[in-house]
């Protein structure tokens, strides 16, 4: 039953019956133990930005710091997006994500989607690593806000799509 059940699903995939759906544990991944340079967990994000907070408000800063606490970091980012602004917000998140060099990660897991061959992979993440790990040279970037862009991926576009839900670090939405 397994080997049927694998080439349903590879066959899905081609037929553009299923998606793949690409979350932060991707991103985390590809850290190496040896390197300085990681990716963020959703804690140790958020942890920066309350420390970013600190100095202007320290009590949004242990308000954030409690809410990490209590694992509702969903609510612990809609602070801390309060207490920096749009703004500061994006530009800490687009630096914790940004780095000179993708050589230093490994990128097996994410080459292992890309091996699946789908047209398109749908992503919460911001960074860029589903882009240094395609098959194909230069994914499409696609944002919520390209309404063109999102009929295109939905109407079975030959190109391979990366589908930024919650934004990219290269792209602004609007």
């Amino acid at each position: 039953m397994s080997s049927n059940f694998s080439q349903d699903l590879l066959q899905a995939i081609r037929e553009r019956k299923l998606v793949p759906f690409v979350g932060a544990g991707v991103s985390v991944g590809v850290n190496k133990r040896s390197s300085k340079t990681k990716f963020p967990t959703w804690t140790e994000l958020l942890t920066g930005l309350a420390d970013a907070v600190e100095d202007s408000d320290p009590k949004g800063a242990n308000r954030i710091r409690a809410t990490i606490e209590d694992k509702d970091l969903l609510s612990a980012a809609e602070v801390a997006l309060k207490k920096l602004g749009i703004t500061g917000f994006a530009e800490r998140v687009v630096q914790a994500v940004t780095f000179p060099d993708s050589g230093v990660f490994d990128r097996s897991l994410p080459r292992a989607i890309w091996d699946l061959n789908p047209n398109l992979v749908v992503t919460t993440n911001y960074d860029r690593v589903l882009q240094w790990s395609a098959l194909a040279s230069d994914p499409h970037i696609v944002l919520n806000d390209a309404h063109a862009e999102l009929r295109e991926i939905c109407n079975h576009s030959s190109r391979p799509s990366i589908w930024h839900l919650h934004g990219h670090r290269d792209k602004k939405q609007s």
